[in-house]
């Protein structure tokens, strides 16, 4: 028997014109906009290039480019490590012997898990407190001698609340002079 050879065929039809250009020239715009709608990024190509693109193509040179779609981590807006570098600078001449620091959270005590896992096709069921309690808020004070004073409310905290924690603890208010 003869030895038989397998040759690789070329994909037939004509290269596309859209995939190309936008294999070459998308990585900027995702990069600019990584939360952008598919549709919006159509959008910011036709007025960019002047090529209409459809969400399909448009998804398929995201995917070419091993972009994926994934919930976002969030944080607050207002941290600047501008502002954090130069206030630990400023922090380097306190005396942290005398520093206290004052802090405030707040929880939920009917916590209720949103996700869960189930076998393939099938839903799964959880269940929620049916009466719901406010929340709970923990004014505290910190410093080097370690946790001062507590203040837990049911509620939230305003500055009505802030002034009755301050004058409730006469130690904290020496420790704050």
């Amino acid at each position: 028997m003869a030895a038989s050879s397998i040759l690789v065929k070329t994909a037939a039809g004509r290269p596309s014109k859209k995939g190309a250009a936008l294999h070459a020239e998308l990585l900027p715009q995702l990069k600019t906009h990584p939360d952008a709608t598919l549709d919006e990024h159509c959008q910011w190509w036709e007025a960019t290039h002047g090529i209409q693109v459809s969400s399909a193509t448009m998804s398929r040179a995201i995917t070419r480019l091993n972009w994926t779609r994934k919930k976002k981590t969030i944080r607050a807006s207002e941290q600047n490590e501008t502002d954090r570098a130069t206030w630990r600078e400023q922090a380097k001449e306190l005396d942290a012997s005398k520093l206290v620091f004052l802090d405030e959270c707040g929880s939920n005590i009917a916590l209720t898990r949103v996700y869960a896992r189930s076998p393939k096709g099938t839903r799964v069921y959880g269940s929620v407190p049916r009466n719901r309690r406010a929340n709970i808020t923990l004014l505290a004070s910190l410093s080097l001698q370690g946790m001062g004073e507590a203040f837990i409310l049911e509620g939230s905290a305003d500055s009505a609340v802030f002034e009755l924690y301050i004058g409730s603890w006469p130690t904290l208010v020496k420790a704050l002079q």
